[in-house]
């Protein structure tokens, strides 16, 4: 009986996610290059399929049952060659147009938010790079992956902002892209990171946007010096008065179930063989993540009424 109730509690999310995708592509704009010669393929419809894919961390052959049955509903127009999904999955100029998307997806939860939380996670290039404890243990280890840098917010737990880099690159520099693009979208007024993201620059930053920082501090870590007031009056909350930092400070860890969610569902590792192609595929990881929770809220709202 338990088991009958799981599978259908995720044949319902599957569903659920479906419509959310279609619904969110399809009232979408996409700009289309004119070009000579054979007319390209609908965005929108390349998408639809990449995100299945995405969704059941499976190949094009065994996700072509749900393409055909979206195809069969008049969700999808016909069904796209896998040499056209190919070619669009290794182009970089769709790394720029997935992260757009992940942040429009996130607007559906934008009256409710205005905690931003900073972290960043590896997936393995190949399936077998070993655990978190293998690969730093290694010197080359993350040298075989690449990492996902987010910012959620705290109340839906939905990823407003993504970038792909190679695992090697460090946080801190990517945290005045997160914040800026996050603050323009959203009201925010707390922001939440660990120590990888903690300088004074970023202390700054956050004051000039008045957002009020809890970007955890290194044990050496002096209040003197820089020119931001919000780095003193932190630090002094931070040696001062724990209770009151972990209040708000103990939230960050929401960003890692969003992490642990995403690689239980959609696999730890990647499949693609380029750079491009292995951002691409974290980056719709992420997009999936965020569909599946518009697809869970429509659902939940709808049967309030």
């Amino acid at each position: 009986m338990e088991q009958i109730y799981k599978k259908n509690s995720l044949q319902e999310e599957k569903t659920d996610f479906l419509k959310a995708t279609c619904n969110f592509l399809d009232t979408l704009e996409f700009e289309e290059e004119q070009v000579n010669g054979r007319p390209k393929a609908d965005q929108r419809e390349i998408l639809k399929h990449l995100l299945v894919m995405s969704y059941n961390a499976t190949s094009y052959r065994r996700s072509l049952s749900d393409i055909k049955i979206l195809c069969d509903q008049g969700f999808v127009k016909k069904i796209i060659p896998r040499s056209t999904l190919n070619d669009y999955a290794n182009d970089s100029k769709i790394i720029i147009l997935l992260e757009r998307l992940i942040q429009i997806s996130a607007t559906f939860f934008k009256e409710i938010e205005d905690t931003l939380i900073v972290d960043s996670s590896w997936f393995g290039e190949k399936m077998y790079v070993g655990g978190c404890g293998q690969v730093h243990a290694n010197k080359q280890g993350l040298f075989n992956t690449r990492k996902i840098h987010v910012g959620i917010l705290k109340i839906s737990g939905v990823i407003c902002y993504a970038k792909a880099t190679h695992g090697t690159r460090h946080d801190c520099p990517i945290f005045k892209d997160i914040l800026i693009e996050s603050s323009n979208i959203f009201n925010l007024k707390y922001c939440l990171g660990d120590k990888g993201y903690c300088s004074k620059e970023n202390y700054i930053l956050c004051e000039e946007k008045n957002i009020t920082a809890f970007l955890d501090f290194k044990k050496n870590m002096k209040s003197s010096g820089g020119k931001s007031a919000m780095w003193k009056d932190q630090i002094d909350v931070w040696r001062n008065n724990s209770e009151l930092w972990h209040k708000s400070y103990n939230y960050r860890v929401l960003v890692e179930s969003v992490f642990s969610r995403i690689k239980k569902k959609h696999n730890n590792y990647l499949r693609s063989r380029k750079a491009d192609s292995r951002d691409i595929e974290m980056l719709l990881k992420c997009l999936v993540y965020n569909l599946t929770l518009i697809g869970k809220s429509f659902k939940s709202d709808s049967s309030r009424t």
